[in-house]
């Protein structure tokens, strides 16, 4: 839980199945009972493997989908309560940053053409006034406005990351997701978002949802840090913690891999052992048993709580005091 008073998103028991055709009733467990907070002007990591729940779960955060169960609150308001109107309005008021830049603009539009598109939908003001605050946004992302009239083909992939969060910033939000937003990019340009990222969420006041499965690119941009393993949240805590107190089995091995992959050794050598269970039919007790070298029968029958073990660190393991043997 965030230290702020009044948390800006709440996410209450968060549940969402995506049914298989013609499977006989079997369903994707995306989520699977997901409750959390983010501050105002916080910044949440959400990491895990691929695979178990983060986009799903930040869909249904700015209610792109509707969750089988569960609320989502936003500013004091319920999302899934909101009339077409107030729902629109919203929009204003919650963005998201895509994996690919490339994909997440048009190849056939000029980029002015991409950036007015937003401004225009939310009728923002005149075209010279949408120009103005192009350019204005341009510059707080550090990229010369010259380039919009480019198409997207003509652009290096920093370059289109950089119109990406200006287009993401440009009706001024509160709220902004990115999702897994350096992962396409080089070493070096993935370091230069991940910088600029962090100066404009304080420039701005922004809350963020960002969206990993590196441990490292998480830990200079947040506050705290959700892990999230086969549609659960498993540890919750403040970003140091998560790096040097971490009281779950599959944090600890995270962060094994992300040292692992430091210095440049196969992540293969994790802690933990074999690949992810199937969303579709998920192991009974915690979803985490069958790779844990501390799992018992408990573990095999019974679902851990989330469970508060300190200030704003909470763990859903029934061995956590063990984590350190």
């Amino acid at each position: 839980m965030s230290s702020a008073a009044s948390p800006l998103v709440e996410a209450r028991d968060l549940v969402k199945h995506f049914p298989l055709r013609g499977s006989g009733g079997l369903a994707v467990r995306s989520v699977d009972g997901v409750t959390l907070e983010i501050g105002r002007a916080e910044v949440l990591g959400l990491v895990g493997e691929s695979g178990c729940g983060k986009s799903t779960l930040a869909r249904l955060i700015i209610n792109q989908i509707r969750p089988d169960r569960g609320e989502v609150i936003m500013d004091g308001r319920d999302l899934l309560a909101m009339k077409p109107g107030e729902l629109r309005r919203f929009r204003r008021t919650v963005q998201l940053i895509f994996q690919d830049p490339v994909a997440a603009l048009d190849p056939r539009m000029r980029l002015i053409d991409s950036l007015m598109a937003p401004l225009a939908a939310h009728d923002a003001g005149t075209r010279e006034e949408c120009l103005e605050m192009i350019h204005a946004m341009l510059g707080e992302v550090g990229i010369d406005a010259g380039i919009v009239e480019r198409y997207p083909g003509q652009c290096s992939g920093g370059q289109l990351q950089r119109i990406v969060i200006a287009r993401a910033l440009l009706l001024r939000p509160q709220f902004v997701v990115c999702d897994e937003p350096t992962s396409s990019l080089d070493a070096s340009i993935r370091a230069q978002i991940l910088n600029l990222l962090n100066d404009l969420r304080r420039r701005f006041d922004l809350s963020l949802l960002m969206i990993s499965h590196d441990l490292r690119a998480l830990r200079h941009i947040c506050d705290r840090v959700a892990v999230m393993y086969l549609g659960r949240i498993v540890e919750m805590a403040p970003v140091e913690q998560i790096f040097h107190a971490p009281r779950h089995p599959y944090t600890k091995a995270l962060n094994a891999a992300s040292l692992l992959d430091e210095i440049g050794l196969d992540a293969a050598g994790r802690l933990v052992q074999g690949e992810p269970p199937s969303p579709v039919r998920p192991p009974p007790g915690c979803h985490f048993h069958p790779r844990c070298p501390l799992a018992d029968e408990k573990c095999r029958h019974h679902v851990p709580a989330l469970e508060k073990i300190a200030e704003n660190h909470e763990v859903s393991c029934h061995h956590w005091r063990r984590s350190d043997s």
